[in-house]
């Protein structure tokens, strides 16, 4: 599960077995983890990965190998 602040920080919990929360492992987290700061707007998530918004304007993607990228910036 993500949950975004009004303070622009995004937080997770849950199960992380394939990396979807972003923490660069796949240990699944039993209470609320900051994930990254700087967040317009969660994208999208599913069973094995999460895709939210930086206030950089890049796409940042997570799931399947335990680590996050930068997909795209959308400029």
């Amino acid at each position: 599960m993500l949950m975004l602040l009004n303070n622009s920080v995004l937080y997770g919990v849950g199960r992380n077995s394939e990396g979807q929360l972003g923490t660069g492992n796949t240990i699944s987290r039993a209470s609320m983890t900051v994930l990254d700061s700087e967040v317009y707007s969660i994208l999208g998530t599913g069973a094995g990965h999460s895709m939210w918004a930086k206030s950089n304007e890049f796409y940042w993607v997570s799931g399947q190998d335990g680590t996050w990228s930068s997909l795209t910036n959308w400029n």
